[in-house]
């Protein structure tokens, strides 16, 4: 019985982050397929934040008590209604699984860093073009990257915070590097499992006469590129960006520079590999003045020069054709 006990305790210690949900996973446990179905429901119930909605906490807690109420033989704890705060927390967690962060931490964030979606409408985003689906609110990349493909969400509101902890980069805690306007965030997420597997950190500012959107970083989980090439996330990310600059009426996208061992365009060499071919090929520009991206302990970071990889003006790339690097996406 101890044996068989200790079995279940391990088999539930995905949910052991929100006490809440511990009775519940410890009784699912006995059950064949029990904790995978209570996972299924927290990601098809979490899946609803990814987008760039507002968030709403009771509401996500009370979506996930009201489907495992429907969908699981072994009834929820009466308890569960009291802590939906408790459970929403313990839900992204399923979803973003932020490596960097704790639970309390994870928890924190989501109570400090406030909703920042209007950001998006602010900044006059309007994601659309081939690969956006208005249906999921999100960029869809098929099978690029294996079965389900890869999905780009374009989100601010309060859960997208949690999206560098799943990578697990310095900035996961940097509330007010998420709070600035001109700060965005494209979530990537595995489609068939429903989960983030990484993030790209994107910006807004002026290079002479031309508003830009920067790419700044692309990071993607370790487990995930394991799996899958890396390559293929990066076309995603810039297809993605491409395709929004066009349909919100930029007139640039840029590649943020390296800044040598700082990794500022990634924290994953094969991520960087990529990028490089590019920085090789595309045109340099130098800002008018260096642009502040966060402050790292006692450095302030910050960019110099960027890589032109998209124009309005197809004259501005020097001959650089982008449907020409990107090989696996289109």
């Amino acid at each position: 019985a101890e044996e068989r006990s200790g079995v279940l305790a391990s088999a539930a210690q995905g949910w052991v982050a929100a006490p809440a949900l511990l009775p519940l996973a410890l009784r699912l446990a006995d059950e064949p397929g029990g904790l995978d179905l209570l996972g299924e429901v927290a990601r098809n119930v979490g899946g609803a934040v990814l987008p760039n909605v507002p968030f709403d906490t009771a509401a996500l807690g009370s979506r996930f008590v009201e489907q495992v109420s429907s969908r699981i033989s072994a009834h929820p704890p009466a308890a569960l209604g009291a802590a939906l705060g408790e459970i929403a927390t313990g839900i992204l967690h399923q979803v973003f699984r932020p490596v960097s962060l704790t639970y309390t931490e994870t928890r924190e964030v989501l109570e400090g860093v406030g909703d920042w979606h209007a950001h998006v409408l602010s900044a006059g985003l309007v994601p659309g073009g081939r690969h956006w689906s208005p249906d999921r609110g999100c960029y869809e990349f098929g099978h690029v990257t294996g079965p389900g493909g890869l999905r780009c969400y374009l989100s601010k509101n309060a859960p997208s915070a949690l999206a560098k902890g799943s990578v697990g980069i310095c900035t996961a805690q940097d509330l007010d590097l998420f709070r600035r306007a001109d700060h965005h965030h494209l979530n990537l997420v595995d489609a068939t499992t429903g989960v983030v597997v990484g993030n790209a950190q994107l910006h807004l500012l002026t290079a002479g006469q031309a508003r830009v959107l920067l790419i700044r970083a692309i990071n993607t989980s370790n487990t995930y590129l394991a799996h899958h090439p890396a390559r293929t996330v990066v076309e995603a990310v810039l297809v993605s960006c491409v395709e929004l600059a066009a349909t919100s009426g930029l007139d640039e996208v840029h590649l943020g520079e390296g800044l040598a061992f700082w990794h500022l365009n990634s924290s994953r060499p094969q991520t960087r590999a990529v990028l490089e071919q590019l920085y090789d090929r595309l045109p340099v520009v130098f800002l008018d003045r260096p642009f502040f991206l966060f402050r790292f302990g006692n450095v302030d970071l910050q960019v110099s020069k960027t890589y032109r990889l998209w124009a309005q003006d197809p004259t501005a790339v020097n001959g650089f054709r982008f449907r020409h690097f990107v090989r696996a996406v289109l």
